[in-house]
């Protein structure tokens, strides 16, 4: 599992950003992606969190999407 966010780069365009670390089940990603929307709620290039599966070590399939605050 792993999570990251969707921000707004200089054209304007949603970017995905992931972050490195991996997560073992659903929950403990989820617990990650609610703390990381939390630390980005002030940060207005910031319009999601996203958690996904990885389907081999450098790509994943996004399957949540958490809304800004």
């Amino acid at each position: 599992m792993k999570i990251g966010k969707l921000v707004l780069n200089s054209d304007n365009v949603v970017q995905e950003v992931a972050n490195s670390t991996s997560y073992g089940n659903w929950a403990d990603a989820e617990t990650a992606a609610l703390t990381l929307q939390s630390d980005t709620a002030d940060d207005d290039n910031v319009v999601g969190i996203f958690l996904s599966v990885e389907i081999s070590p450098t790509n994943y399939v996004i399957k949540s999407i958490l809304s800004s605050q």
